[in-house]
């Protein structure tokens, strides 16, 4: 009892002592969603049926802030109701993040753990947070800061077992073996510079120590206007990919964004990746771009049809041309409606006949309501209107009505 009473008020002491330091938070996101032709299009033909589903996720983060470090710990729980059977005891609870950031000197932190890593506006790097899994990578990162300059280096390095004996990584094309980062960002003025370069490199099959290497760079630039936000991107890739063939493709990405009035904003832009002509048989290079481990959810409309680039195309490519609206009604409540129209980069051969480019086009909206500082509300609506390339890539029936919905709760409690 006396050893119990004293661990007590010996944690509270320390609790109050650093209490500025450490903070406990958490998150509470159930999902509920309608699925009728959302990634894939639906077949009225073959009687399928609408997929109602509810998922969530739940986490608990632990943090701490010292003059010289900070330690990041957070644990998750990410399930679907009904996935379990009631009394059985299985396992869905995981490490999240645990990382230790280390003050090098004045401008200098060290960053070593598991971690989110994401940059810039997440086409190349993201932490994929619709996805309730989310993303996270075990590495190391350095992150220099200091007049208007940053550069973060980011090298991970994977092994699948504690071995004694070589480096063999049994996972191979599902995820990289390596992956080394480089992004400089520079401040000019009011104009905002990129440049960067990755290199990831997978195993080959069958082999205990050969890597196939991809790479790639590029950079682009944001500049402010008096209303309006003009911005662009473009990288180049090369190297192989995790099936040994050379790679030479390349993305393109520009939007502008301009403050229609106050609340209203509206961005018009395209994205632009390559991708292989299937009628040029003698070209043996894979020409489509692969947009690594960024987010497309965001990118390429909420119904998920673009979440592979290469796969989702058929290797061809994609041009996604978009207009997002955002109006902020109030100061607790956003209302979105964003348009997709989606084409093939390039030719697309199946059956022996080359695709019409035109994929289709997707509307999306959406609502945002903020009910506390702790919770908040979404709604969402999606509808698809695909064409006949769509159906030929996708399968299912382009005529059948290929629609989505979600409602979401989010609830951030701040426990200390």
């Amino acid at each position: 009892m006396k050893r119990t009473f004293f661990l007590t008020v010996l944690i509270a002491v320390i609790s109050i002592n650093s209490f500025a330091q450490f903070s406990l938070t958490g998150e509470f996101r159930p999902r509920g969603e309608f699925r009728h032709g959302y990634k894939q299009l639906a077949d009225d033909s073959l009687r399928k049926d609408p997929a109602i589903l509810i998922s969530q996720r739940v986490r608990l983060n632990l943090n701490y802030n010292a003059e010289k470090y900070k330690v990041g710990f957070s644990m998750q729980d990410v399930r679907l109701w009904g996935d379990q059977i009631p009394k059985e005891d299985v396992a869905s609870t995981a490490v999240y993040q645990a990382w230790l950031s280390y003050k090098m000197c004045d401008s200098l932190w060290v960053k070593m753990g598991r971690q989110e890593i994401f940059f810039d506006d997440k086409v190349l790097m993201s932490t994929n947070n619709w996805n309730q899994n989310a993303q996270v990578h075990d590495a190391l990162k350095l992150t220099y800061s200091k007049n208007n300059t940053s550069i973060d280096l980011v090298s991970a390095y994977n092994s699948s077992t504690d071995t004694l004996v070589g480096n063999s990584y049994k996972l191979l094309d599902k995820n990289y073996k390596l992956l080394n980062i480089l992004w400089l960002s520079k401040k000019f003025g009011k104009i905002n510079t990129y440049i960067a370069g990755i290199n990831d490199g997978y195993q080959k099959a069958g082999t205990k120590a050969t890597i196939y290497m991809r790479y790639t760079y590029g950079g682009g630039f944001d500049i402010p206007f008096s209303t309006f936000l003009f911005q662009g991107r473009c990288f180049y890739q090369s190297g192989k990919n995790n099936a040994g063939k050379d790679i030479a493709a390349y993305y393109f990405g520009a939007n502008l964004t301009d403050t229609i009035f106050k609340g209203f904003t509206a961005t018009a832009g395209i994205f632009y990746s390559s991708g292989t002509d299937a009628t040029d048989t003698s070209n043996k290079k894979i020409n489509a771009f692969d947009p690594l481990y960024g987010t497309n959810h965001s990118i390429h409309g909420n119904m998920d049809y673009f979440t592979s680039l290469t796969k989702n195309t058929a290797n061809a490519g994609l041009n996604d041309i978009y207009l997002k609206l955002a109006y902020k009604c109030c100061k607790s409540t956003t209302i979105m409606l964003d348009y997709h129209f989606f084409m093939l980069q390039n030719n697309c051969v199946k059956s022996g006949k080359t695709l019409n480019k035109n994929l289709g086009s997707e509307i999306d909206l959406s609502a945002k309501f903020n009910l506390s500082k702790e919770a908040s509300l979404e709604l969402g609506y999606s509808y698809l209107m695909a064409e006949t390339s769509l159906e030929t890539i996708s399968g299912g029936d382009k005529n059948s009505l290929n629609h989505w919905a979600y409602i979401m709760f989010t609830l951030k409690p701040k426990f200390l």
